[in-house]
């Protein structure tokens, strides 16, 4: 009887050791458990927070798209002055070399015109009388090679 005592005794002492263990795993059930459900709250609340994100990045996107075309058009009309500068650029540079060439042939004219009237004055003192200064009316050519007017003579 004895040994049925310390059998008894031994599982008594291994039931209560179960029982122990029963327990612990129950704990640990319920700290897991705990856990399991914080991680679904925190895992909703990523799964919000990464919707918010995507929209955000959709948003995001849009303006970066419009940005895009908004850029297309800027340097399409950049590049559209550039080319009526540079165009603008080569007809100053044409007009100023036109203006070069007016300049020196205003300049040849004048010249022309100073000898001209230069000449014309000689030609007028020539074709004057020396007695009247008019014109010479019936001109008479004396020995000295000097003209003058018929009736000045």
């Amino acid at each position: 009887m004895e040994r049925a005592m310390v059998e008894a005794n031994r599982l008594r002492s291994e039931c209560e050791k179960l029982t122990n263990d029963v327990k612990e795993l129950e704990e640990r059930q319920d700290t897991l458990e705990s856990a399991n459900k914080k991680l679904r709250e925190d895992n909703k609340s990523l799964e919000t927070q990464l919707f918010d994100t995507r929209r955000e990045f959709l948003a995001l996107e849009k303006q970066f798209s419009a940005l895009s075309e908004i850029e297309k058009t800027f340097n399409d009309k950049l590049y559209a002055l550039q080319e009526k500068y540079s165009k603008a650029l080569g007809e100053q540079r044409e007009q100023s070399l036109r203006i070069q060439k007016f300049e020196t042939i205003k300049k040849e004219i004048l010249r022309l015109l100073d000898k001209n009237r230069k000449q014309t004055e000689d030609l007028d003192s020539t074709l004057s009388c020396l007695s009247c200064l008019e014109p010479l009316a019936d001109p008479l050519t004396l020995i000295c090679g000097h003209s003058i007017c018929r009736k000045c003579f």
